[in-house]
């Protein structure tokens, strides 16, 4: 939802392909975040345990890179 800008300026690599490449890369955010725990991820923040988020957003995020 909403939208979504790139700020991007390739000299020296294909516009198209960097522009594509990018969008490719959103959308794979936008599926970890879907993908995301958050409960688990909100128990690791009110527990200041920094290293359990950090696990829990990698499992998320490496799944769809």
């Amino acid at each position: 939802e909403g939208v979504w800008q790139l700020d991007q300026f390739p000299f020296r690599e294909d516009s198209v392909q960097m522009a594509n490449q990018a969008i490719d890369f959103l959308k794979s955010i936008e599926k970890a975040l879907d993908d995301l725990d958050m409960k688990a991820l909100q128990e690791a923040q009110s527990n200041h345990d920094a290293m359990k988020a950090l696990k829990i957003a990698q499992k998320s995020l490496y799944k769809f890179l």
